[in-house]
């Protein structure tokens, strides 16, 4: 248990490398953002890379995920596993091209104008990152995979900075920095884990089989995870305008302080859940990461929440700061999502990949049908409550359905009334109810006591061993 635990630290670490870099340095532009382009520029941004995270899950059959779950199994050939994610994201790139001319037609996009022929260049450079990122660590070159995040990041601050302060072009440098950092790192993986040796000519047909088997079920799942982080965008887009638009992308890069820190962790618990899910010791170890888990993402959420005025002011200038009120809703949608990801991780050890598309289509169908009968009638605030309402019913669904693999031994009304709490603090910090929130925050944190020491010792105690070797 206790080599399980230090590897899952060892690669949380890493990762935290990589998202503090390749996150947190973005997430510390979005003041800058806010300043050199107008709402109306940063909705017409966020449509085409939403647009972009529509399309390649679709377009690449999600093989990224395959090539890292194949990785693991023996017996496999981990160049002909490379070989196939290659040629689907290739193929997928050549193919984005041809839907670019007929999205640029489409009465929808107007706004967004010859902005869109910047769709097949994200796409295509995002893919190919994200494949050699996932088989860097599939090969257990886990270190590369942090450190081309790094490279991500110094390359999109330091393009943004050239492109929009000092040339000032505006929306195109923007989505431009974006297409140049994903290459520099998928240049960096590239060379650094010796990619090279593992291309080679021909498809092993039946493992293409096999890895589409397993990666093709991921897709709707895909999108119906786009269907509520994103389509939000093109409702708001059609009904209210790019301006609003602008407003809730800027006010979606303030929850992704904790999206960031939850993302850290769940790349790093994905590679243990794959590696030991088999035994019962590694049960064992799901059960108590889990417990551990909740309670300090209920922590962080709870904090996070009654941080949000002064976040927002710090992060969002000018009529950018005017949409705060919708950021403490979304801080409770990323906590109900951050433990859907945990469960997946399951499923995915389980190959019970379908289980990740019913739960979430009918999760983002909730989503979708609040945001479209109220978001007229009641403006941005709908947003957060549809997105929040999605992300519980995920939840509740792989809760239940989890039961029939594993004992998390953990209440799913234990689970609810913390997650309740969440949202009636997310409520008070709306109304500027600040004591109450704190009260509510405190009662969290008790009930939540024993595992958060446990979590405190621990450290303590690997602080310590660190510190006499």
């Amino acid at each position: 248990m206790d080599a399980n635990i230090k590897e899952l630290i060892s690669n949380t670490f890493l990762f935290t490398i990589a998202n503090l870099g390749s996150k947190f340095l973005v997430f510390l532009m979005v003041p800058f953002y806010t300043y050199v382009l107008t709402p109306q520029e940063y909705g017409v941004a966020g449509v085409v890379q939403t647009t972009s995270a529509l399309l390649i899950p679709i377009l690449t059959l999600k093989t990224q995920d395959a090539v890292l779950r194949f990785c693991f199994q023996k017996g496999v050939n981990r160049a002909s596993l490379l070989s196939i994610g290659m040629t689907i994201t290739i193929a997928g790139g050549l193919l984005c091209v041809l839907l670019t001319f007929l999205f640029r037609l489409c009465p929808l996009f107007e706004e967004v104008g010859n902005y869109m022929f910047f769709l097949p260049f994200l796409l295509f450079a995002h893919s190919l990152s994200l494949l050699f990122s996932f088989f860097a660590r599939g090969i257990d070159r886990v270190r590369s995979s942090a450190i081309s995040g790094v490279i991500n990041t110094i390359a999109v601050v330091s393009f943004n900075l050239i492109f929009l302060l000092i040339l000032h072009t505006g929306v195109k440098g923007y989505l431009l920095s974006y297409v140049i950092a994903d290459l520099a790192s998928a240049f960096y993986l590239f060379f650094s884990c010796g990619i090279k040796k593992y291309v080679k000519k021909g498809i092993d047909r039946p493992l293409t089989k096999e890895m589409l088997l397993f990666s093709v079920p991921l897709i709707p799942t895909s999108l119906s995870w786009w269907l509520l982080s994103s389509f939000n965008n093109y409702l708001t887009l059609s009904i209210l305008g790019a301006t609003a638009v602008g407003l809730y992308t800027a006010s979606m890069r303030v929850p992704s302080i904790l999206t960031t820190l939850s993302d850290i962790f769940s790349q790093a618990w994905l590679l243990s859940a794959l590696k030991n899910y088999e035994t019962e010791e590694g049960k064992r170890f799901i059960k108590s990461v889990h417990r551990k888990f909740f309670a300090i993402l209920c922590f962080m959420t709870g904090g996070l929440i009654l941080c949000t005025c002064p976040i927002a002011k710090i992060l969002l200038s000018g009529e950018f700061f005017n949409s705060w009120r919708i950021i403490p809703l979304l801080f409770v949608s990323v906590f109900w999502g951050s433990l859907t990801g945990f469960y997946g991780s399951i499923f995915s050890a389980e190959k019970k990949t379908t289980i990740h598309f019913t739960s979430t289509i009918v999760g983002g169908i909730v989503s979708v049908v609040v945001v479209v009968v109220f978001l007229r009638r009641y403006g941005l605030m709908v947003i957060p409550i549809g997105t929040l309402m999605g992300y519980f019913t995920i939840w509740l669904i792989r809760k239940e359905r989890l039961k029939k693999y594993i004992n998390l031994g953990f209440s799913t009304i234990e689970s609810i009334i913390k997650g309740g709490l969440l949202t009636i603090m997310a409520i008070f910090v709306i109304y500027e109810l600040y004591w109450y929130a704190i009260a509510l925050y405190l009662l969290l944190i008790i009930s939540s006591g024993k595992s958060l020491i446990s979590i405190l010792l621990f450290g303590l105690k690997e602080a310590r061993a660190r510190a006499k070797v």
